[in-house]
């Protein structure tokens, strides 16, 4: 064996050999477990009949029980062997069966994640930039005295006056923008 992995052949002749061995394994194991079945059940109904005080019914029942237990072991073995003789192909299988039904998992998911992470980000996004603009507020200047105010501010603190630099339409009354010009609400030339 050449290398990390095993070649083809190499493959083939350790899957051959591994058959061979489940077989056997499987066919001595089944045997003797059944020996074991059958010389528990005499030694037991000999036993419970009381017929005879000879000690071969207890030692019948004790074999029996020890080759049953000894039987399924072999069988264990033999059932290991023939799992591995073909696990490329039960891998091979199983991965086929399984890929197509995660594809259309991640198929059905990824868009909501995508969505909802998209949506996480843009709300990020927004916030940064909404406290961003309100960290570079500029101070409010009082346009009866010229006192210049906190960003926010009402009222002057200098005079007392409104702060209120809205602009309201002339034709129905509503709050504009400053650099509107025309009214959203009515269509008025500002």
């Amino acid at each position: 064996m050449k290398g990390k992995y095993v070649n083809e052949e190499n493959h083939q002749k350790v899957k051959g050999k591994l058959k061979k061995a489940g077989k056997i394994l499987l066919g001595i194991g089944a045997v003797v477990a059944i020996i074991g079945i059958v010389l528990l059940i005499v030694g037991f109904v000999s036993f419970s009949n009381f017929s005879s005080n000879s000690g071969t019914e207890m030692v019948m029942f004790g074999v029996g029980g020890f080759l049953l237990v000894i039987g399924f072991a072999i069988l264990g073995f033999g059932i290991y062997a023939t799992f591995f003789a073909h696990a490329r192909e039960i891998g091979s299988y199983t991965a086929s069966s399984v890929a197509p039904v995660l594809k259309e998992t991640t198929d059905y998911i990824a868009p909501s994640i995508t969505n909802a992470v998209g949506g996480m980000a843009e709300s990020i996004s927004e916030g940064i930039a909404s406290g961003k603009a309100k960290g570079k507020a500029e101070a409010i200047i009082c346009q009866d005295c010229g006192e210049k105010n906190e960003a926010g501010s009402k009222f002057c603190s200098n005079c007392g006056k409104s702060l209120d630099t809205a602009k309201y339409c002339a034709n129905c009354g509503k709050k504009i923008e400053n650099d509107d010009k025309f009214c959203p609400h009515c269509g008025q030339k500002q």
